[in-house]
C-alpha cells in the first residue's frame, strides 16, 4: 500500500474529525452544549503488558496436562486432550513460563526432525487413504497435535517436548486473547521456522485477538520476526490501520487501538483520536490511553483536532498532554449535551408531577449515558415513579426500582432502595400464589422503616390471608373441579361393575 502524504493525512483527519463532531447528538439542539465547566482530567494509565506471576495452581494443571499428552496410555492422552478445552485465561503466566523452560533447554533440531518425520508419515497415510478411495488433489496435513497423539514415535528423546509445545499453543489458541496471542508469537520467536506454518493457522483462528500483537510484533528486535508480523496482518487484510479497526469486538478493538500508540504508527493517530470520543466508554478509554502511549509524537495532531473542535488554535505554551486532556474535555462537553438536555428536561418533569414525563427524559438519558454522574439524582425520580405506579402497573414499577438500584450503588440511599426492591419481588411473587419470607425478611434487615415489608411478614405471623383473592378462587376452582372429576369417575367405575353382574 502507498503511504499517505503528509498533507494528504492531515487532510483525512481533518475530515475525520469534522465528521464527528460536527453531528449534533439527539436532544443538542433544544438543549444546547451544558455550560457548565468539567473538570480537567489526567490522561488513563494504559494497562502494563507485563503478566502476573503463575499461581501455584495454574502450574500444576499445566504440568500435569503436558503430561498427560505425552503419555504411553492413549487413554491418558485422549483424557488430557480433552481437558484443552477447560483451560482458563489465568493459566497464560504458566504456560509462558512452560514455554520458556522448553526453549530454554530443549535440543530444537531433534525437535524439528521427528516432527519431519511424523509428519512426513502422517501425510503418506492420507494420502494412502486417499488413492484406495480414488481421491485426486493435494493432500492436506493433519492437524499437528493430533498427529503426535497417534504417532507411535513416542520413545524418542524430543518427543515430549514437542507434544507440549505443540499441546501449550493448543492451550493458548483455546483462550483465544491478546495475551495468549503474544504468547504464541513466543513460540515462533523461540522455536524457529519448523513450528511457523502451525503457529500461523492458529492466530488465523483467533481472528481479531491476534491483531494487537502482530502490529506490536513489528518493532520485534529480531528483524525475521518483525517481518513476519508484517506479512501476517497482510495476509489478515488488517495491514492498514483503516482495516486493522474493522471488528464488532470492543475488547478487541481496545487492544488494536493501544498497539497503534505502542508503535507510534503515525497513520493511526487520525483514527485513535477521533475514537476518543467514542459513545462507548470502554472504546473511549482505550482510545486515550492509546493517546498516552503516543506522547510527544501525538502532539501536532492533537492540536489539529482541538482547533476543528474549538474553532481556534490551542495555546502555544500546551504540551502535548495539556492539549491532549483539554481536547477530551470538550469532547466530554460535546457528548454529554444530550444527556444534560434529557437530565434537565426529566427533572422539569419531576418538578410539575409528570413522572411519566420524567421516565421517559430518564430513560433516553441512560441509553446515550449509562454512567452519568448524577444517577443519584436519576434514582431518587425513579423511586418516586416506582412508588407511584406499584400497584396500576407493577412491572413499570419493577423496572424503575431495578434502574434506581443500579444508579444508587455506593450513594447514602441503597439499602433503601435495595429493600424496595425486594419487596417489589416478593410482592410479585405472591401475586403468583407464592409467599416467600426471606425477601421481606431481608427487606427490613436493609431499611427497618419499610412498612410494607413489615405488614406483609406481620399477616404471615397471625394466620390473615397473603394470596390474592384471585389466587385463591382459582385454587379453590381446581379443588371442586378435580371433586367433580372423580365422583364422575367412581361412577362410570359403578355402573361398569353393574352392567357386568347383569350379564
Amino acid at each position: 500500500m502507498t503511504p499517505l502524504l503528509p498533507a494528504t493525512r492531515r487532510a483525512l483527519g481533518a475530515c475525520v474529525f469534522a465528521a464527528v463532531l460536527t453531528a449534533s447528538p439527539p436532544g443538542q439542539a433544544d438543549g444546547g452544549v451544558p455550560t457548565r465547566e468539567l473538570p480537567l482530567n489526567p490522561l488513563p494509565k494504559p494497562p502494563k503488558r507485563q503478566l502476573r506471576p503463575a499461581t501455584e495452581e495454574a502450574t500444576a494443571w499445566t504440568r500435569d496436562l503436558l503430561s498427560g499428552l505425552a503419555s504411553g496410555d492413549p487413554g491418558v492422552r485422549e483424557s488430557a486432550a480433552a481437558e484443552i478445552l477447560e483451560v482458563q485465561p489465568s493459566a497464560v503466566p504458566a504456560i509462558r513460563a512452560q514455554l520458556r523452560r522448553i526453549a530454554d533447554s530443549a535440543d530444537k533440531v531433534a525437535m524439528k526432525t521427528l516432527l519431519k518425520k511424523i509428519r512426513n508419515s502422517a501425510r503418506d497415510d492420507v494420502r494412502r487413504e486417499m488413492m484406495a478411495q480414488g481421491k485426486r488433489g493435494s493432500v492436506v496435513t493433519p492437524d499437528y497435535l493430533q498427529m503426535l497423539l497417534s504417532s507411535e514415535l513416542r520413545d524418542k528423546e524430543s518427543f515430549p517436548d514437542l507434544i507440549s509445545v505443540v499441546g501449550l499453543s493448543r492451550l493458548l489458541r483455546q483462550i483465544d486473547s491478546v495475551d495468549s496471542a503474544r504468547a504464541l508469537i513466543v513460540i515462533r520467536a523461540r522455536f524457529g521456522e519448523f513450528l511457523r506454518a502451525d503457529t500461523q493457522l492458529q492466530l488465523g483462528k483467533m481472528g481479531d485477538h491476534a491483531i494487537a500483537a502482530l502490529i506490536e510484533t513489528k518493532l520485534h528486535p529480531a528483524k525475521s520476526i518483525a517481518k513476519w508480523a508484517s506479512k501476517q496482518l497482510r495476509v489478515l487484510k488488517k495491514t492498514n490501520p483503516g482495516d486493522a479497526i474493522q471488528t464488532d469486538d470492543p475488547r478487541a478493538l481496545g487492544h488494536i487501538l493501544r498497539a497503534y500508540g505502542r508503535t507510534h504508527d503515525p497513520d493511526a493517530t487520525a483514527i485513535i483520536i477521533s475514537y476518543a470520543n467514542s459513545e462507548q466508554a470502554q472504546i473511549r478509554r482505550s482510545a486515550r490511553e492509546a493517546v498516552a502511549l503516543f506522547g510527544e509524537t501525538a502532539n501536532w495532531r492533537l492540536r489539529d483536532a482541538y482547533q476543528n473542535t474549538v474553532g481556534k488554535k490551542p495555546r502555544r505554551d500546551w504540551s502535548w498532554d495539556r492539549t491532549a486532556r483539554e481536547l477530551f474535555r470538550e469532547f466530554d462537553r460535546i457528548r454529554l449535551s444530550a444527556a444534560y438536555s434529557n437530565f434537565e428536561r426529566g427533572l422539569a418533569a419531576r418538578r410539575n408531577g409528570e413522572l411519566q414525563e420524567m421516565v421517559k427524559w430518564y430513560d433516553a438519558l441512560l441509553v446515550r449515558s449509562p454512567l452519568f454522574e448524577h444517577g443519584e439524582e436519576l434514582a431518587i425520580g425513579y423511586l418516586e415513579y416506582a412508588k407511584t405506579v406499584q400497584q396500576q402497573n407493577p412491572e413499570a414499577a419493577w423496572r424503575a426500582l431495578q434502574r434506581a438500584k443500579r444508579l444508587s450503588r455506593g450513594a447514602p440511599n441503597e439499602n433503601h432502595v435495595r429493600s424496595l426492591v425486594l419487596t417489589a419481588e416478593g410482592q410479585r411473587l405472591l401475586k403468583a400464589g407464592t409467599f416467600d419470607p426471606v425477601l421481606f425478611r431481608r427487606a427490613v434487615e436493609l431499611d427497618s422503616d419499610n412498612v410494607e415489608a413489615i405488614e406483609a411478614l406481620g399477616r404471615a405471623t397471625d394466620g390473615s390471608p397473603l394470596v390474592e383473592s384471585s389466587s385463591r378462587l382459582v385454587g379453590a376452582s381446581a379443588i371442586v373441579l378435580a371433586v367433580v372429576i372423580a365422583l364422575v369417575l367412581i361412577g362410570l367405575r359403578r355402573r361398569d361393575s353393574t352392567e357386568t353382574v347383569s350379564s
